[in-house]
């Protein structure tokens, strides 16, 4: 069952993340979806399927958007989330085609479903905010939410101290 960390998909993928800084991240688990989502810029999540793997038809398009447009990545990110790894996208698992979440600032902005090429690239230069301070933090649900989290932490932390 192909995987976003096969080496296959890695050659692939080369140009995306061998230029620093990459645009492309692979989140492994629902930590790493929810810190990823908690930042500022667009997030294109590309949800999959374990037993179909992330979607190659894709690649080209962004390949081509990172060399003509040069996306800074605090303002353009590609995140390809195994469903099976991740507890928030545990709808999708077993789907055959792969679903693409535009989140910016941590809210969703667009779905869609499937390796449709033209709406994705549409979908990416139209979201995508021209630099980092676009958008602000403190506006974003899954920063809100980690914050308050570690707020939480703290609290319960400081009474088992007592």
């Amino acid at each position: 069952m192909p995987t976003a960390n096969d080496s296959h998909y890695y050659n692939f993928i080369k140009p995306l993340v061998e230029v620093k800084p990459s645009i492309l991240y692979v989140v492994n688990s629902s930590e790493e979806y929810i810190d990823r989502l908690a930042t500022l810029g667009l997030k294109m999540v590309e949800v999959y399927s374990e037993g179909w793997g992330p979607c190659y038809s894709v690649l080209p398009t962004l390949k081509r958007i990172k060399i003509e447009k040069d996306p800074d990545p605090a303002c353009f990110q590609h995140n390809p989330c195994c469903a099976e790894n991740i507890t928030e996208l545990e709808a999708s698992i077993g789907l055959s085609k792969p679903l693409f979440l535009f989140y910016r600032n941590g809210k969703l902005m667009e779905k869609i479903e499937g390796p449709n090429t033209p709406a994705i690239e549409r979908a990416i230069l139209e979201h995508t905010p021209v630099n980092p301070e676009a958008d602000d933090i403190e506006e974003n649900p899954f920063y809100l939410q980690k914050k308050e989290a570690a707020k939480a932490a703290a609290q319960a932390a400081k009474e088992a101290a007592k």
